[in-house]
């Protein structure tokens, strides 16, 4: 009865809409199905696009994991694109905000200094 439906994200951390009080170590991807997963490209409103350890591969899975650098404060929109075993491509995107400002008051937050350029 399944097998009308499409490829579907079942999961992604971090969700979309959230808002992280710190840059997530990757950005991971939960699919209904085996899938190849084509393309994922992460970019800021003021960061621009952001260069990630994504690589495309002919593997065909569920779960995805893809490495992030570390992302300055601002909100992230990540786009992917699948292929199924079907051979139907999903294409879809989601966005999250890092915002540092709402991290726990309980520990002084590390300074770190702001690098520009790639």
């Amino acid at each position: 009865a399944m097998s009308q439906a499409h490829t579907q994200l079942t999961a992604s951390n971090p969700t979309d809409g959230a808002v992280l009080p710190e840059s997530p170590a990757s950005i991971d991807l939960t699919f209904t199905e085996d899938v190849q997963l084509l393309r994922l490209v992460i970019a800021g409103k003021n960061a621009g696009e952001v260069v990630t350890g994504f690589k495309p591969s002919a593997i065909s899975q569920t779960l995805f994991s893809v490495s992030m650098p570390v992302l300055t404060q601002d909100t992230f929109t990540v786009s992917w694109a699948v292929l199924g075993k079907d051979g139907h491509q999903v294409e879809k995107s989601f966005s999250f905000t890092v915002d540092t400002s709402a991290l726990p008051t309980t520990a002084p937050a590390a300074q770190s200094p702001t690098e520009h350029g790639h």
